[in-house]
């Protein structure tokens, strides 16, 4: 592991259940960082530099929570030494992406993005549910993120991570819709309007709108604010439509919480059917649709983070898996990407109202 941010307990509480991996080496800007963040993990050394990371020759996968402008340089020197690669969302510009990928692939190197959530037996249910027609046929994605982010966050400063909230917040959104319209499906329009900080011209908010070629769409939202989290998905089919009010960090789990004695593998979606109508057009009953609460158990019994490291492991003994996840990584950042530059369009709102948080 390069750095010992926010996310990087979350990893080593994973690392721990996981059982075909573990935490081996810590490396951060100081030794004495690093230090005291092994002290939670028995089986992990401490290091003064991310080189030294590299250099141990136990290290198989190296894991970068490391701001968007050094992933592609530390992606570049993890492959020059044959580590396999495990890349913090979101992740550099996609030609340099492209670049990462193919670097890897030329070297039998496993590249995979750092989304959790699409690891979970939760979401590959939603997929599976949505795809065979359980609520009809597919037609929309709809998902919001919003998260408190004080301005001192480097996620402000645009010369570590220029896509703002739009590329911290908004990347989980892009995946969920992408899982379940297609990663291949070809986008044909989008829109896309944000909110700056009138200080650093960071983006904290931004409203996106997606556009498939087979006539799905995804329309999602994402902010920085003073006042918490929220982040839901709703899947919209024909005859009914599928919701998620946690799709990112289950509420057991997350770290708003950051406990990891409250992980539950057991996760829950509802499934709602449309109102239906009489012969005579007109609602049978205005009342709520019938809802039914589907609780989904991660295989094993594991956390979403801990399966992602499973999947990790099989895609390294897979090429064909190795694939599928750093193309789902680069469709995602390629539709960042547009999103970022429509954002540039038009000149944005400044977000005079949140200057102070």
């Amino acid at each position: 592991m390069l750095g010992v941010g926010m996310i990087s307990p979350i990893i080593g509480d994973a690392l721990e259940d996981a059982p075909n991996a573990e935490l081996v080496a810590v490396g951060s800007r100081t030794l004495a960082r690093a230090e005291k963040f092994i002290l939670r993990y028995t089986t992990a050394k401490a290091y003064g530099s991310y080189d030294a990371v590299l250099d141990d020759a136990d290290v198989d996968i190296v894991y970068l929570p490391l701001p968007t402008s050094l992933c592609y340089e530390w992606t570049m020197k993890c492959a020059e030494k044959n580590k396999h690669v495990l890349v913090d969302k979101p992740l550099p510009p996609a030609d340099q992406l492209k670049e990462m990928i193919e670097v890897c692939r030329s070297k039998g190197l496993v590249i995979m993005d750092g989304t959790h959530f699409v690891h979970s037996s939760r979401m590959q249910r939603i997929v599976e549910a949505a795809r065979s027609g359980e609520i009809g046929k597919l037609r929309r994605v709809n998902c919001c993120f919003r998260w408190h982010m004080p301005v001192d966050n480097i996620r402000f400063k645009t010369e570590l991570e220029p896509f703002g909230a739009l590329g911290d917040l908004g990347w989980y959104c892009i995946k969920f819709g992408l899982s379940v319209c297609g990663f291949e499906n070809k986008v044909i329009k989008v829109h896309a309007d944000s909110v700056r900080h009138p200080e650093t011209k960071s983006i904290t908010a931004a409203v996106c709108s997606v556009f498939f070629e087979d006539g799905k769409s995804m329309m999602f939202d994402c902010e920085f604010n003073g006042a918490g989290a929220t982040y839901w998905g709703e899947v919209i089919g024909g005859t009914g439509s599928m919701y998620v009010e946690d799709f990112v960090l289950p509420y057991k789990g997350s770290t708003a919480v950051c406990k990891k004695e409250e992980l539950s593998p057991d996760l829950p979606y509802y499934k709602s059917k449309n109102l239906k109508i009489t012969e005579e057009g007109n609602f049978q009953e205005i009342f709520p649709p019938a809802t039914e609460k589907i609780v989904v158990t991660n295989t094993h019994g594991l956390s979403q983070c801990a399966l992602m490291f499973e999947d990790f492991r099989e895609a390294m003994e897979d090429p064909e898996k190795a694939d599928r996840w750093a193309m789902e990584a680069l469709a995602t950042q390629t539709v960042l990407d547009t999103l970022y530059e429509e954002t540039k369009r038009d000149s944005a709102w400044s977000d005079h109202a949140n200057s102070s948080y």
